[in-house]
């Protein structure tokens, strides 16, 4: 129940503060601005209607994290904060999120994690192919 509300949370929290674009195959490179690198593409467990999550990384060096909606819901993007400390490859909002924050493990999988640093949601790594 705690992992529903904090999703739900999570969810509002990005639809307030985060851009929303609706576009066909928002994950697609063509949907990516000019010269942006992606870090990665998940499964995205938090949202009501499961979708996918990409983090990028922009021409200006900015990282961007995109919720990319079930279905042709479009997508969000808020920017995020690499924070490397350790072993760990950890991207934090910018915007204030209670704490929580990124991780992308040693197997590849997106670490959804609270202000104490436990895990309370995982994302699938998938296949990015760009033009598909």
């Amino acid at each position: 129940m705690r992992t529903l509300l904090i999703s739900l949370t999570l969810v509002a929290l990005v639809a307030c503060s985060g851009k929303k674009h609706q576009q066909e195959n928002a994950g697609q490179e063509k949907a990516l601005p000019e010269g942006a690198q992606v870090v990665g593409l998940w499964t995205d467990p938090t949202p009501v209607e499961p979708g996918q999550i990409m983090i990028y990384t922009g021409k200006d060096g900015k990282s961007v994290a995109r919720t990319i909606l079930a279905g042709n819901n479009g997508f969000y993007e808020f920017e995020v904060r690499e924070n490397n400390e350790g072993a760990e490859r950890r991207f934090d909002y910018v915007e204030e999120m209670h704490g929580e924050y990124f991780v992308i493990d040693s197997e590849g999988y997106l670490e959804f994690r609270n202000a104490e640093g436990k895990e309370f949601a995982t994302g699938v790594p998938l296949e990015y192919s760009p033009g598909k």
